[in-house]
């Protein structure tokens, strides 16, 4: 059987609004900036896209992967559905599923994405992979390509959350030791919480 090829959908596009007058993805981290740490993980990937908006020259100067595409959301400030919509046209047509990243989140292991990947399997109804850690939802979500026209409904900052609501007999959780998935770098306090152990 065939491996399915999925692609990295990495948005990188947000303001940073509650972190002032700094760019959260360019903050230091175990020395590199946090979006590096995102990037590295989906190196195993086959292709990894990254859509930019705030800032976005700053953003591709601090990843240096030579694989990563880049695709830019001219329309960030209307939210994260824009990068979403954005991201996923640049996902080859010949691909099976995306798995939607976040920029800020810098913790998510391999292993992490490996389980992810490895539940993907849309012949037993399992479209939509999304990590769980002690009950509660987290990232990044797989998405498996059949639901991607459904993107093109959502607005707004939310995401792609309603599609989860919409589509649930299609979701499948994968258990995750570890709180990484709801990890994300939202505030200064989030910021300075990254020296503190992670489980």
């Amino acid at each position: 059987m065939t491996a399915p090829r999925i692609a990295a959908v990495i948005l990188a596009a947000g303001q940073s609004r509650r972190m002032g007058d700094q760019n959260k993805l360019l903050l230091p981290y175990r020395g590199q900036p946090l979006i590096a740490h995102c990037v590295a993980q989906a190196r195993d990937l086959s292709d990894i896209i990254i859509v930019t908006g705030h800032q976005a020259e700053k953003v591709r100067q601090a990843v240096s992967c030579k694989r990563a595409r880049f695709v830019h959301n001219a329309g960030y400030e209307d939210g994260m559905s824009g990068s979403l919509k954005a991201g996923l046209a640049a996902v080859a047509p010949d691909y099976d599923a995306m798995l939607v990243m976040l920029g800020d989140m810098p913790d998510i292991s391999r292993e992490i994405l490996s389980s992810i990947i490895a539940a993907y399997a849309p012949d037993q109804g399992r479209d939509i992979i999304i990590p769980v850690h002690q009950g509660r939802r987290g990232n990044p979500v797989l998405w498996g390509r059949v639901f991607f026209a459904a993107f093109e409904d959502i607005t707004g900052d939310q995401g792609a959350k309603s599609l989860l609501t919409t589509y649930r007999p299609h979701v499948h959780e994968v258990e995750s030791h570890s709180p990484a998935i709801f990890r994300d770098v939202d505030s200064p306090a989030a910021y300075r919480a990254l020296a503190l152990p992670s489980d």
